[in-house]
């Protein structure tokens, strides 16, 4: 006798394995390019290749960690957002990041247990300034990176935000630019009030807009919206089915709760002006046999 089931249960679970297999596929494939690339040419050993990596994903962390999109840390230490763009992906060297632009960035990342002299040290390993990583700071990296990512706020930061959260949002006035890709505003309507993994996401915006993401555009989206500032990776669960690594749950930031709220008022604002225009032009449609 057959016990053989295919009901929906089964194959949402099989959905789920073919997503995550997609997703360390293209991981794999994104971290073997990686090993690849040479920045300026130079001669780099994997070992060397590794620390600069996992410096320079460290960087992004305490940069999430602290809400900072990488657009507001260009601005504020001078850097070019390529430059940190390849920082944080181990790539950067000396020439890219000097040893001005290193402070700088070491003090807007400074924020407790680590100071800005610790952040520095920390870029100068990754771009390959200091010779020989000391071996406490790469325990502590490694330390860091098995964690999930917690958003913080530094002082400055915390009474900033305190300001902003006083205001009410007016229609009127919107400090951001309408979200592109569109998909970026359901994926944030999607983490409103719950954290849930990318498969989650992909599965609540299909069942609520009929729309379909696939496995690589939406690992890429959310990776932008990380480097923006609007998500965090809230904590990490580990997959049954895959030992291998967790799966990381995604949340809002403050910054991207703000950003969903001022994009859903431009939007109420734009569909209360369509119809405006249907209702008004309404009388003479009908005068010419169009109602």
């Amino acid at each position: 006798m057959n016990n053989h089931t295919s009901g929906p249960d089964n194959t949402d679970h099989a959905s789920q394995l073919h997503h995550k297999f997609l997703k360390e596929t293209a991981k794999t494939a994104f971290f073997r390019l990686l090993d690849q690339v040479s920045p300026q040419g130079l001669a780099i050993d994997a070992s060397t290749r590794h620390i600069c990596r996992m410096c320079g994903c460290w960087l992004a962390r305490r940069r999430l960690e602290l809400q900072i999109s990488n657009t507001q840390a260009a601005i504020a230490t001078g850097v070019d957002i390529q430059a940190l763009l390849l920082l944080e992906t181990g790539l950067a060297d000396e020439h890219l990041i000097p040893p001005a632009t290193q402070d700088a960035l070491g003090r807007l990342l400074a924020s407790p247990p680590y100071d800005g002299e610790w952040v520095s040290l920390v870029i100068a390993v990754a771009v390959r300034r200091a010779s020989l990583a000391p071996a406490p700071l790469i325990e502590h990296i490694m330390i860091d990176l098995s964690k999930p990512v917690v958003p913080s706020l530094r002082a400055d930061q915390a009474a900033e935000n305190d300001s902003a959260d006083s205001a009410p949002l007016d229609a009127e006035n919107l400090l951001y630019e309408p979200l592109e890709p569109k998909e970026k505003y359901q994926v944030l309507l999607s983490l409103a009030g719950r954290e849930s993994d990318s498969y989650g996401i992909i599965q609540e915006i299909k069942h609520r807009t009929g729309l379909g993401i696939g496995v690589m555009s939406i690992e890429g989206l959310l990776e932008q919206m990380l480097a923006e500032g609007l998500i965090i990776v809230a904590h990490e669960r580990p997959d049954p089915d895959f030992d291998d690594e967790p799966e990381p749950f995604y949340a809002l930031t403050g910054l991207g709760r703000q950003v969903a709220e001022q994009e859903t008022l431009r939007q109420k604002r734009q569909i209360e002006d369509n119809i405006r225009i249907v209702y008004g032009h309404l009388p003479r449609l009908a005068r010419h046999g169009f109602g």
